[in-house]
């Protein structure tokens, strides 16, 4: 008996980003399978954020998208986060003045009614499972945390909106070693939920090690997609990032 391979759960094709008269994503195709770990790297100024923004749908693009095997047209950002597409922003974007609850409830917003039901959500108390930080500090307000909590908080309100794909783009980004260590513990543990990652790093050989396929972007275009395995060889990445091997 024949089988099928179930569709990926992201596919986009043609993807291209404009400002203005300026080019920030250039035509790229890209595929993420259900369940597999993806980086997205690149040295700054690749494109990368750009390519993320787009498929989540907050820039306008250019191209085709499918999210679960249901086309998805450029303005419908909405229709992707309720449906588990789910993005942590660089910077994590939190509302400083709410507090850390306040913050982890709006990622359920898509999902349920009001902020009393979600506050009795089993995500929630997973969450606190996660972070036991957080379920102490719950009532802090989110501004008045470090750096790497901060994180936490942007990581736990994602995981309250039941993602499915969940896009990351930079979460190593000005923490500490410790920090990065127990977010990448986090995602290593998320695996076994069935959960898909798109990973965007500027710093590429700790995500090489957590995902299945590495995607390098140079000038806006995608310049090679290669198993993970293929990039941590010695020397190749960094032929890739100095423009001195091809696709």
């Amino acid at each position: 008996m024949m089988t099928t391979e179930p569709s990926p759960i992201l596919r986009a094709s043609g993807i291209s980003v404009r400002y203005g008269l300026a080019t920030a994503v250039a035509t790229c195709s890209l595929e993420i399978a259900r369940g597999s770990y993806v980086c997205l790297l690149g040295r700054n100024g690749a494109g990368k954020t750009s390519l993320v923004s787009a498929l989540a749908g907050a820039l306008p693009r250019d191209g085709r998208m499918w999210f679960d095997g249901h086309e998805v047209a450029t303005s419908k950002s909405t229709w992707l986060a309720r449906n588990g597409m789910l993005v942590i922003p660089e910077g994590r974007h939190l509302y400083p003045s709410l507090t850390v609850e306040d913050n982890l409830v709006l990622g359920a917003y898509a999902w349920t009614r009001s902020a009393r039901e979600a506050r009795r959500a089993p995500e929630l108390e997973q969450v606190y499972d996660l972070f036991p930080r957080l379920a102490q500090r719950k009532r802090q307000l989110a501004g008045t945390m470090s750096g790497g909590e901060q994180q936490m908080v942007a990581l736990g309100r994602a995981l309250m909106g039941r993602p499915r794909l969940l896009m990351l783009d930079e979460p190593s980004l000005g923490l500490s070693e410790a920090m990065i260590e127990k977010t990448y513990e986090v995602l290593r543990d998320l695996r076994a939920t069935g959960l898909s990652v798109l990973l965007v790093e500027e710093s590429p050989h700790r995500a090489l090690e957590l995902c299945d396929v590495g995607i390098v972007m140079s000038s806006g275009s995608i310049i090679a997609e290669r198993p993970t395995a293929e990039l941590l060889a010695p020397g190749v990445l960094e032929s890739y990032y100095l423009g001195t091997k091809a696709a």
